[in-house]
Protein backbone atom coordinates (compact mmCIF):
# COMPACT_ATOMS: atom_id res chain seq x y z
CA UNK A 1 0.00 0.00 0.00
CA UNK A 2 1.17 3.54 -0.66
CA UNK A 3 -0.11 7.07 -0.37
CA UNK A 4 0.45 10.33 -2.17
CA UNK A 5 -1.11 13.64 -1.14
CA UNK A 6 -2.99 15.31 -3.98
CA UNK A 7 -4.81 18.65 -3.98
CA UNK A 8 -8.05 17.37 -5.52
CA UNK A 9 -9.40 14.51 -7.63
CA UNK A 10 -8.83 16.10 -11.05
CA UNK A 11 -7.17 14.08 -13.82
CA UNK A 12 -4.08 16.26 -13.43
CA UNK A 13 -3.76 15.31 -9.77
CA UNK A 14 -4.70 11.65 -10.31
CA UNK A 15 -2.04 11.42 -13.00
CA UNK A 16 0.60 12.11 -10.33
CA UNK A 17 -0.38 8.84 -8.65
CA UNK A 18 -0.49 6.95 -11.96
CA UNK A 19 2.92 8.25 -13.05
CA UNK A 20 4.55 7.42 -9.75
CA UNK A 21 3.00 4.03 -8.99
CA UNK A 22 1.43 2.45 -12.09
CA UNK A 23 3.29 1.03 -15.08
CA UNK A 24 1.97 2.27 -18.44
CA UNK A 25 1.55 -1.38 -19.55
CA UNK A 26 -0.63 -2.31 -16.58
CA UNK A 27 -4.31 -3.13 -17.02
CA UNK A 28 -6.23 -0.89 -14.63
CA UNK A 29 -9.75 -1.51 -13.37
CA UNK A 30 -11.61 1.53 -12.04
CA UNK A 31 -15.14 2.72 -11.41
CA UNK A 32 -14.78 4.66 -14.71
CA UNK A 33 -15.16 7.94 -12.89
CA UNK A 34 -15.21 10.83 -15.38
CA UNK A 35 -11.93 12.32 -14.15
CA UNK A 36 -10.08 9.21 -15.33
CA UNK A 37 -11.02 9.89 -18.97
CA UNK A 38 -7.94 12.01 -19.83
CA UNK A 39 -5.77 9.13 -18.57
CA UNK A 40 -7.31 6.65 -21.05
CA UNK A 41 -4.87 7.82 -23.74
CA UNK A 42 -1.83 6.75 -21.72
CA UNK A 43 -3.18 3.86 -19.61
CA UNK A 44 -5.29 0.75 -20.28
CA UNK A 45 -8.25 1.61 -18.03
CA UNK A 46 -11.45 -0.42 -17.89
Amino acid sequence: MYTLKIDDFSAKELEKIFNKHIDENAKITTALWKDYRPLFKKYDIT
